[in-house]
């Protein structure tokens, strides 16, 4: 913000990966992936061979019948994915994997490098050593909807939904931070990649696009231009929910009800919970 702030005195500030990256996260213990996992499902660490420092997870369930591939908004980590998409995953019969986007200590990724990190997440999930690899889905939020959404138009997935999508990066930070209105804003070629209008004419597989009337981050209009830059070819949906805000998306029975009708997953709700942490003995 401080950095903006001076930026609009001068007229001008060019965007990069520290405007988008800005938490590290710690990888996960072998004791919280134990307190996650139970007698049916066991999540795990997943080897992404071309991306072998890569924190990432796998929820193996002994009667998945798909896999969810979930790319989560910026300032969450694996943990706290797991913790609040495991109970609907479940109930939906799919396995789920998430991933921090950079760890503690480790130097922050570019657009360019989470683009390749998705494409090689999902096509880690389909050699997953399980009948649910033979169908895999791909979901986002927020941040996670661009690569979501990415992943969706580079590879053969079964279908994508995105929750709370932007338009572009300098849409959002116009929107979010109105003082950036009087800055030209700059983004370096890495940046201009964070552009949801230019990626969702490319994605040919079943969409779900959520938003909210409740989302003061993302609000609807960049749903509905997100929704409206799609394909005519292929089956999509638009939904606004009513009154949930930007990180509720997940805690409410309407948003996973629309998901399991829309992909036709004959899930078993309800689909609404989050696992949290054990309080310490």
């Amino acid at each position: 913000m401080f950095v903006l702030v001076v930026a609009a005195s001068n007229g001008c500030y060019r965007l990069g990966g520290k405007d988008i990256f800005e938490v590290p996260f710690a990888p996960m213990s072998a004791t919280t992936l134990a307190e996650l996992s139970d007698q049916h499902h066991h999540v795990q660490k997943l080897t992404i061979e071309t991306a072998p420092s890569l924190s990432a997870y796998w929820d193996d369930g002994d009667s998945a019948r798909a896999v969810l591939v979930f790319f989560d908004g910026n300032g969450y980590g694996a943990e706290g994915a797991l913790r609040r998409m495991l109970v609907p995953a479940r109930a939906l019969g799919l396995d789920l994997v998430v991933f921090n986007y950079y760890d503690t200590g480790q130097p922050r990724p570019s657009m360019s490098e989470m683009r390749r990190v998705g494409d090689a997440l999902f096509d880690a999930a389909t050699r997953l050593p399980t009948p649910a690899a033979r169908r895999v889905y791909l979901g986002g939020h927020s941040l996670g909807s661009t690569f979501a959404l990415a992943a969706a138009a580079d590879r053969p997935a079964k279908g994508v939904f995105v929750a709370a999508p932007a338009t572009t990066g300098v849409a959002m930070l116009h929107h979010q931070l109105p003082a950036t209105r009087l800055v030209w804003l700059r983004p370096d070629s890495d940046y201009a990649a964070f552009n949801n209008l230019a990626i969702a004419p490319r994605v040919h597989v079943p969409t779900l696009v959520i938003g909210s009337t409740g989302d003061e981050a993302l609000p609807p209009t960049f749903t509905n231009a997100v929704f409206a830059a799609l394909p005519h070819d292929t089956a999509n949906k638009e939904l606004i929910l009513t009154g949930v805000r930007h990180s509720e998306y997940f805690a409410g029975e309407e948003f996973w009800r629309a998901v399991t009708a829309f992909f036709d997953l004959r899930g078993e709700g309800p689909f609404v919970g989050y696992l949290r942490p054990r309080a310490p003995r």
